[in-house]
């Protein structure tokens, strides 16, 4: 009178979280030593995303006594989402950059972000805020930085932001008018910088620049702190 054990297997095996992220066959381990089975129950692959889906399998023994057994399944083969959004995608050198970063995942959920699939995931995603000036500048130069995103299946995508930062005459002024603690060295700095700007040669300009950094340079430490010069 006694039922056969019956013992269900999954393959592959889940992770920690209890999640598959591909398709999962269960098999049921039997095993009756009085009798004997007479009748093993058949494996059954379950192949279609969802969390808790049941697979039930019933052996029987000579005597005819029945085992059953059910496993739950958890399968989720899709990756999240992840994007950054607020990029201008070119900034000036006086502008502040400021990205932020999510994902969505719809089944079994969001576990973390990173710089890359390989990297150990952490819980939030910080935005990407900071002075333009700050990054590499140039026409043809770009700042690209990855987002990668995991779910609790060991499910993982990654996006991509990129900008460039340029330099202006009156971006440069701006910089030179936040920096400048003298209201007159920054208005005689943007007056060499406009009269670079407008200059009718390449080398009349080069004077012109190279007049600007001097006196930048002749303000550091005084109407500028030495960083920011």
């Amino acid at each position: 009178n006694t039922a056969p054990s019956n013992t269900p297997v999954l393959s592959p095996t889940p992770n920690a979280y209890g999640w598959n992220r591909a398709p999962v066959d269960v098999t049921f381990d039997c095993a009756d030593f009085l009798s004997g089975i007479a009748v093993h129950a058949a494996p059954i692959s379950i192949t279609a995303e969802g969390q808790s889906q049941p697979a039930t399998g019933t052996c029987v023994d000579k005597a005819m006594n029945p085992g059953s057994s059910a496993a739950l399944v958890n399968l989720d083969m899709t990756a999240p989402i992840p994007s950054y959004s607020g990029d201008l995608g070119t900034y000036t050198v006086d502008q502040t950059t400021d990205s932020t970063c999510s994902a969505t995942d719809n089944l079994s959920g969001l576990a973390g972000f990173g710089d890359s699939c390989s990297a150990p995931p952490k819980s939030t995603c910080a935005p990407r805020l900071g002075p333009a000036y700050a990054f590499a500048i140039g026409t043809d130069t770009d700042n690209s930085f990855s987002l990668a995103a995991s779910d609790f299946a060991d499910n993982c995508a990654t996006t991509q932001t990129t900008f460039k930062v340029l330099v202006t005459y009156q971006s440069l002024c701006n910089l030179v008018q936040r920096f400048s603690s003298n209201s007159g060295v920054a208005d005689a700095l943007c007056q060499k910088l406009f009269s670079a700007q407008s200059a009718p040669n390449q080398n009349a300009k080069a004077g012109k620049l190279g007049a600007f950094e001097n006196l930048v340079d002749a303000q550091a430490g005084k109407s500028m702190s030495t960083d920011n010069a």
